[in-house]
């Protein structure tokens, strides 16, 4: 998303989310999940942590990466429910 649409302008919360997050927990991003923009990661978890660090230029942090083969299966298993 732009960044004006994932800040405190966030479509999803109106920037509530963002003001809240705690950047020191990591983040989740798939490795080779089927993605819109075809990259080799997707993120799953920590938008909000992202782009406040992005805001706060940290150009680093630890993320979870966990291959996509391995939660394919457990996807499957959720949409059954």
């Amino acid at each position: 998303l732009p960044r004006n649409l994932n800040t405190i302008e966030c479509v999803c919360c109106g920037g509530v989310r963002y003001e809240q997050c705690d950047i020191s927990y990591p983040g989740i991003i798939c490795k080779d999940a089927p993605n819109p923009y075809n990259k080799k990661y997707r993120m799953i978890d920590g938008k909000h942590r992202l782009s406040k660090m992005k805001s706060m230029n940290i150009t680093k942090s630890p993320y979870y990466v966990i291959d996509y083969a391995i939660i394919k299966p457990l996807l499957k298993q959720l949409q059954r429910r």
